[in-house]
């Protein structure tokens, strides 16, 4: 007679919480936007970047990281090189997770002295 004990967790479905920290970039120089999806259960999530809302980094998976809550966070981040032309226009990062509503946040690039600061406000769409 032999005995067998499963040990296991259950997380329920969970959309991740988004945000863009305040960043700096630099005109004409290899600059890089980060956004962050915390909280969301099960993995991966998909990010993708809009310029003006034009895909300019179409969806790509991460599967991120597990917290000690059992959610998993994850990060997307944007390669660029920002010029004039970048200042009044708006970036976006698009997170969609396991077939829940898609997520926007929209970054605008203002205060052009040295470089450009971002800034967000969120937006959520279906």
């Amino acid at each position: 007679n032999t005995n067998m004990y499963l040990s296991f967790t259950v997380n329920k479905l969970s959309s991740p919480t988004l945000s863009v920290p305040e960043q700096w970039v630099v005109l004409g120089t290899e600059s890089h936007v980060n956004c962050h999806a915390d909280g969301f259960y099960p993995p991966p999530v998909f990010f993708s970047w809009t310029r003006d809302g034009q895909v300019i980094r179409p969806l790509y998976q991460v599967e991120g990281e597990q917290t000690p809550d059992g959610y998993y966070s994850a990060l997307g981040n944007l390669t660029f090189y920002p010029s004039r032309e970048d200042q009044n226009e708006t970036f976006g990062c698009r997170v969609s997770h396991n077939g829940t509503l898609n997520k926007i946040y929209t970054i605008s690039f203002r205060d052009m002295l040295s470089g450009l600061a971002v800034q967000y406000l969120p937006w959520f769409t279906n």
